[in-house]
């Protein structure tokens, strides 16, 4: 197996236990003995968690974020390296002429593959994702793909899509990273922090060997069990084979005692786990569940924060019908069901153009005192909050039919997923029984 060349420190952590925070400390210790911040790298799977890493240290440190120019994603990486434009590369739009000329249906492009894949009905843009898959973990997507899906079909796939780039010199995020690796690219620093290394496809742990092959001292942190991105090619277990230093990070400052302890009975369902054992340094909160979201009714506290989240958005009504009976405003994915300018049209009368509905929620949430305020609750799936937390969780256990197909087929993907929403809780976690037949069980024990 590839390794760094350096000296080589891995950091196995749950939820809660601060492993951003030690790459913080980890990056005030070198900074403190006299490496420049220009020869420290920081790495991670999401742009969201790149950004939040830049913020945390330029604002720790007293640094400009334009000093920050190695702290981005794996993807920006090889982009930055290849000398890429945006223009250039695959988007939806070109997707959907690749679509139109190749004589595939990419109406419902939109899919996400972390909301499930219904390999029982394979779809034509369902076959944008596996070849993704496909390059990026040849070894798992042919483990799920085994008697689910027509090679035939997908070789065909793969012949047109490459001739469609080739032909109009497109390029996707995969080919960036295929290409710095090919161009045998690496970045010259001194110092790299991998943060949410459990995410990374096999190509792109190949693309960080090859990067930081120079690099002094390289520090690694992840958490198996909350290797959610299995569809995009996640290799949980690389992590874990590495030659190095291992260190466990084994305090929980989040997840009070009965929540993990909870949250380690979906553990022990894992098959690929660190073997780790967390405690929660405070003692308390709460689980309890609720057979409809009526109930919730009368345990609702305004002044916490919540998380209602789904295995699936297409359960996001449940939670959207609820807030607007109570007369509670509400985020999607974070973002604010009164946008600023509806809450100006609203406060200068102007609301000539809304519908009776909105306007009726928008005149019950501002009778609550609610309508100005940021709402306290996002619905969101289980996958937009990893990394968040919230006073209280409220947790669906319905998943689509597509989710269930995932659990019979690979079920330490799903347990990781559920494991990291019940983690997101600070105070309590509230489970929901099950509204149709196709639930994930192991919240019901």
């Amino acid at each position: 197996m590839n390794t760094f060349n350096g000296t080589l420190d891995i950091y196995l952590a749950s939820a809660g236990c601060g492993k951003t925070h030690q790459l913080m400390n980890i990056i005030d210790y070198h900074l403190k003995n006299g490496v420049p911040i220009d020869r420290i790298a920081f790495v991670t799977f999401t742009k969201k968690g790149a950004e939040v890493a830049q913020l945390r240290v330029a604002e720790q440190f007293g640094l400009d974020l334009r000093q920050l120019k190695h702290f981005r994603t794996i993807h920006s990486l090889a982009f930055r390296g290849c000398g890429a434009s945006r223009d250039r590369m695959m988007d939806y739009a070109k997707y959907k002429d690749f679509g139109e000329k190749a004589g595939y249906d990419f109406g419902r492009l939109g899919l996400d593959a972390n909301e499930g894949n219904d390999w029982r009905e394979m779809q034509d843009q369902q076959l944008v994702t596996i070849e993704q898959l496909y390059r990026t973990n040849h070894k798992y997507c042919e483990q799920i793909m085994d008697d689910r899906v027509s090679y035939s079909e997908l070789t065909r796939y793969i012949q047109l899509y490459q001739k469609y780039k080739h032909t109009f010199g497109y390029m996707d995020f995969t080919d960036l990273l295929e290409q710095y690796i090919a161009n045998g690219l690496t970045e010259d620093v001194d110092i790299v922090c991998l943060d949410e290394m459990q995410d990374s496809s096999p190509l792109q742990w190949q693309l960080v060997f090859q990067a930081f092959s120079k690099a002094r001292h390289v520090y690694a942190v992840g958490d198996v069990k909350q290797a959610v991105f299995t569809y995009s090619g996640a290799s949980a277990d690389t992590l874990l084979k590495l030659k190095g230093t291992q260190h466990m990070l084994d305090k929980s400052y989040r997840v009070p005692s009965r929540i993990l302890d909870f949250a380690q009975t979906i553990v022990d369902e894992m098959e690929l786990t660190d073997h780790s054992k967390c405690k929660a340094v405070h003692d308390g909160g709460f689980v309890e569940d609720i057979t409809c979201l009526d109930e919730l009714t009368e345990r609702f506290d305004i002044n916490k924060t919540y998380f209602f989240l789904a295995r699936n958005k297409k359960f996001f009504k449940l939670f959207e019908d609820w807030c607007k009976e109570q007369g509670i405003p509400y985020c999607i994915k974070g973002e604010p069901v009164f946008s600023d300018t509806d809450k100006m049209e609203f406060r200068d009368g102007k609301t000539d153009g809304w519908d009776t509905a909105k306007l009726d929620f928008a005149r019950a949430c501002h009778s609550h005192g609610l309508f100005y305020p940021h709402p306290k609750i996002n619905i969101s799936t289980i996958h937009t909050v990893k990394g968040d937390e919230a006073d209280v969780v409220v947790l669906l256990s319905d998943i689509s039919r597509a989710v269930d197909s995932q659990l019979e087929m690979d079920p330490d993907s799903e347990h990781r997923v559920f494991y990291v929403a019940v983690t997101r809780a600070k105070e309590k976690l509230i489970i929901v029984q099950p509204q149709t037949r196709m639930y994930y069980p192991y919240l019901l024990m």
